[in-house]
């Protein structure tokens, strides 16, 4: 699991029940209606770079070794990216995560060639080899910058509703996975100053799952050029989010 002391994982709760379900008595198309943001469409693309840059900069230090010169690369990629955006997007591949890794990797690839005073074409670029492992930072990095996403959306949505501490619960519960509902209610009331028992405890923690899952597959459908339900399953494997959304996807 991805997880560490300020982004902690929470458990999984395999509910299936009526009051945890987001999609419960929902067509698929009623539900994919409330995704309707896609990267190829969006005004400013480089938020999605902004907001994958710990990905971008991890990737490109499996490829560039110095940090200093990753940086510089990273540097250069970010102000082309405000200066031109996503221009040459190819919304057929339909992952923003694909297309992004593929011009991440031309662009280190392209500074290593310029730096050593090598001529080479895209297509060369594009042919040429690139580590297993930098592939799964790829994949690794990407994941945490979704749970990061939906950690942050959840905190936003705790601080504007009344009586809500989704974020609160699910970090007490993530990060004291051992400890009962009891011991849990205790400790988030003196973390929040606001009187909680179990019971009032369990429903908050209930529903920040299905609120913390919603917003995890919202994230990953926006890096879909036409997010269905099948692509959106397929990425949240790819992913390895699956286990935090099981029991809140239509069928």
């Amino acid at each position: 699991m991805d997880s560490n002391p300020a982004e902690p994982t929470p458990t999984v709760s395999g509910s299936n029940n009526l009051e945890e379900s987001s999609i419960s008595g929902s067509s698929q198309r009623v539900w994919l209606n409330r995704i309707s943001t896609r990267w190829t469409a969006v005004n400013n693309p480089t938020l999605f770079v902004k907001r994958y840059g710990r990905a971008i900069r991890k990737y490109l230090t499996t490829l560039i070794h110095d940090p200093n010169d990753a940086e510089e690369v990273e540097q250069e990629f970010m102000l082309r990216m405000i200066q031109k955006g996503f221009h040459t997007a190819d919304s057929n591949k339909g992952k923003f995560r694909y297309y992004l890794i593929t011009i991440v990797r031309n662009a280190a690839m392209h500074w290593l060639c310029r730096r050593n005073q090598v001529a080479m074409s895209i297509e060369g670029l594009e042919q040429m080899p690139v580590s297993e492992v930098s592939q799964l930072e790829w994949t690794s990095d990407w994941r945490k910058c979704i749970l990061k996403a939906a950690w942050k959306s959840l905190d936003k949505y705790q601080k504007r509703t009344t009586n809500n501490l989704f974020c609160t619960v699910l970090r007490a519960s993530a990060q004291f996975p051992e400890e009962d509902s009891p011991t849990l209610a205790k400790r988030v009331s003196e973390m929040s100053g606001q009187e909680l028992t179990p019971e009032a405890f369990r429903k908050q923690l209930s529903r920040a799952r299905k609120r913390f899952a919603d917003l995890i597959v919202q994230e990953v459908a926006r890096t879909l050029n036409e997010p269905t339900l099948d692509g959106i399953k397929d990425e949240l494997n790819c992913l390895d989010l699956m286990k935090y959304v099981e029991g809140y996807l239509p069928e």
